[in-house]
């Protein structure tokens, strides 16, 4: 019989190291106060804002600060010339960045699913298809996080 030891992160996540889940643990850490700067999604038991009910407005320097900041800490985990991009030019379409943080980290691809689900006007909606298609959604802005 062998001990196996394993170190949980805060988030769920488990690794074979404490060195390992440390560093895990600062990367959301720092995932989380850079999006610290947008209001917090709705959340309801009828998934409303998920399914077009109504937007959040960002204005501009929060949105662009806060998308900068995560395409910094991709491109840290894994450079690539799609993030320096997307830095350069903020009309670059978030997918591009999307299908390489994907791979990356899942605290990093839960935070650029906000980023994705931002339509052109800054309008956050709960997922990427209105962020397509913004006429489809209900033309509310949500200010509250519903309980």
């Amino acid at each position: 019989m062998k001990t196996i030891s394993k170190y949980k992160a805060d988030d769920g996540s488990e690794f074979n190291t404490e060195t390992e889940c440390l560093k895990h643990e600062a990367l959301c850490t720092e995932i989380s106060a850079a999006v610290a700067a947008l209001p917090k999604s709705p959340t309801d038991s009828k998934c409303q804002f998920a399914n077009g009910g109504g937007y959040i407005q960002h204005t501009a320097g929060t949105f662009y600060h806060v998308r900068e900041q995560l395409l910094r800490i991709a491109n840290r985990l894994m450079p690539h010339k799609w993030f320096d991009e997307s830095i350069a030019h903020q009309t670059v379409d978030a997918s591009w960045a999307g299908r390489l943080i994907d791979e990356i980290s899942d605290p990093l691809r839960r935070a650029w699913f906000r980023i994705m689900c931002t339509d052109k006007t800054l309008r956050e909606w709960g997922q990427p298809y209105y962020a397509m298609h913004p006429d489809k959604g209900e033309q509310i802005e949500t200010t509250e996080p519903t309980p």
